[in-house]
């Protein structure tokens, strides 16, 4: 009964920050530049194993399938790309624990630079990589849409990572990170980092589309 809850609750949590997500999506409506979902997921992993990848899993093919309804994605392509977010953070963790020293001691750099790295842009770029060749596969969508689709990606993952996966290990004593005395201030300041980001970028996607209403009146 626990794991059941743990798995209705770990796809809520997907769920919603998909379609929060979704509000930062690029031209071509496949990938966002600000994605919360894989810092989020892959802490909540950290802490709660692999009932965490079962809600995730459930939750990317519902939402691939609900974002794609109308468009030419087949079944086959939904249930790879829903696998390769799982897989995206079996990758990060695995990274992790083979060339991290753990628990992960934050008040030295050095150590969270590399923690950071493995964890986010190597991960990402695999994992970003599988999905540009699936849609190539599937889609046959032009080489520069593609390049500039796995671009995309492949920064709104790893920043995803490196904001907020810290900041979740940060919510609950566990064996990967050490607890850090100034830890409430860190978040406090990544979270409003974050934020400054996302309210810039609702701001500059809100004035480009009032320019394009204003040139289709003239």
């Amino acid at each position: 009964m626990k794991n059941i809850l743990f798995i209705i609750i770990a796809f809520c949590i997907h769920f919603s920050l998909v379609k929060f997500g979704s509000l930062f999506t690029i031209t071509f409506g496949v990938a966002s530049l600000i994605w919360p979902v894989p810092g989020v997921m892959l802490g909540l992993y950290f802490l709660y194993g692999h009932i965490i990848l079962i809600g995730s899993m459930l939750s990317s093919l519902v939402s691939i399938y609900q974002l794609n309804s109308n468009s030419s994605f087949s079944i086959y392509l939904i249930i790879i790309l829903s696998l390769v977010s799982v897989l995206q953070l079996v990758i990060s963790k695995q990274l992790v624990l083979r060339f991290i020293t753990l628990p992960l001691k934050t008040h030295i750099p050095n150590e969270m630079i590399k923690f950071l790295i493995f964890a986010g842009p190597l991960s990402a770029f695999v994992t970003s990589t599988i999905v540009m060749i699936s849609r190539w596969v599937w889609l046959k969508i032009p080489t520069e849409v593609l390049y500039y689709i796995w671009a995309a990606k492949w920064v709104g993952d790893f920043i995803g990572i490196i904001f907020l996966t810290p900041v979740i290990l940060f919510f609950r004593k566990n064996v990967y990170v050490r607890r850090a005395k100034h830890q409430t201030a860190a978040i406090l300041t990544t979270l409003s980092v974050l934020g400054a980001i996302s309210w810039i970028y609702i701001l500059s996607s809100y004035n480009k589309q009032l320019e394009k209403s204003s040139n289709l009146l003239i």
